[in-house]
């Protein structure tokens, strides 16, 4: 499997795919944990097809690391708007 050094936009054109995706189980009543932990495992299902053992093992305890990092949707959506005012 080939991959491309993608820039910022498309890295956001995925990000919004994704959460598009997830906000369409959401509205069909799907679980948000639900939809979380299918989202996560996939995560780590390409990780792990695409790293060796050890880089797999030190890309699980970066995540692990930076999970004080994460935003939280309110977060993102309340960015979305301040930046568009």
């Amino acid at each position: 499997m080939s991959s491309k050094k993608l820039d910022d936009q498309e890295m956001q054109e995925i990000k919004s795919a994704c959460v598009e995706l997830a906000a369409k189980f959401a509205e069909r009543g799907i679980s948000p944990y639900a939809i979380a932990a299918c989202l996560a495992q996939t995560s780590f299902m390409i990780y792990k097809s695409m790293l060796n053992e050890e880089e797999y093992n030190t890309m699980i305890d970066y995540v692990s690391e930076s999970r004080h990092r994460v935003q939280s949707l309110d977060e993102i959506k309340e960015q979305s708007k301040m930046s568009l005012n």
